[in-house]
């Protein structure tokens, strides 16, 4: 049997607009480096996460 425990931030509104930004940023850079990853796959290299730093 698998528990779970729901909780609620209580943030003011300094820290939703916070969250909210650092949520943004996140998906950003995941939709970036998937980009980026399919781009160089379609370009015949084998990407890696050397590849994506530079």
């Amino acid at each position: 049997m698998l528990l779970s425990i729901k909780t609620k931030l209580k943030l003011n509104k300094n820290q939703e607009i916070l969250m909210a930004k650092h949520a943004g940023i996140a998906r950003f850079t995941y939709n970036w480096g998937l980009a980026t990853w399919q781009y160089l796959y379609k370009d015949g290299l084998k990407p890696n996460k050397y590849l994506l730093i530079n």
